[in-house]
């Protein structure tokens, strides 16, 4: 480096410094399979079949079945 060479330094913000604040204007409910995923473990643990729980629910079998899946705990 030659000589007299200087800078000024600066402290660098990060961007976990930085304050965010945001309103939550709208929220969406959770999606059907989310909403019915404790009535889905309870109905097909007594044994019924999907297309009884999704007629009994009214919804398809297609969204009882990705309830059973999704279950939140059941990794």
């Amino acid at each position: 480096m030659s000589e007299g060479w200087w800078t000024c330094s600066q402290s660098v913000r990060t961007a976990c410094q930085l304050p965010i604040v945001i309103d939550l204007l709208e929220t969406e409910s959770a999606p059907p399979y989310q909403r019915i995923v404790l009535q889905v473990k309870h109905l097909r643990g007594l044994g019924l079949p999907w297309t009884a729980i999704a007629s009994a629910l009214g919804v398809t079998d297609k969204t009882v079945k990705k309830a059973a899946t999704w279950a939140p705990g059941d990794e």
